[in-house]
């Protein structure tokens, strides 16, 4: 049996001008730009990370004093084929 979407404790629609915040807050953060798309991946891909544990020396001394530890590690990205099917009415929800 079908369900349809819930609607409890949703007012009706009021024109609130979300969006050019939603744009500002997703496509101009600092870390977007840190971000890298992994695209093309047919079953699975191996993903790189660097692990640091950074250990603070006096700032004052001078010299070098390795301290920390960087460790190399990978994990596999598996993909997988899904499908979502849900019946939505575009009439009821032209009142939200």
């Amino acid at each position: 049996m079908a369900t349809n979407p819930v609607f409890n404790g949703l007012t009706a629609y009021i024109q609130e001008q979300r969006l050019p915040l939603i744009k500002e807050a997703v496509l101009k953060a600092k870390s977007a730009s840190l971000f890298n798309l992994q695209t093309d991946i047919k079953t699975s891909a191996a993903l790189n990370l660097l692990t640091t544990d950074v250990k603070f020396g006096d700032g004052l001394a001078c010299g070098w004093d390795e301290a920390g530890t960087n460790t190399l590690s990978q994990r596999i990205l598996e993909t997988g084929a899904i499908k979502i099917n849900m019946p939505y009415c575009d009439k009821e929800m032209l009142k939200y």
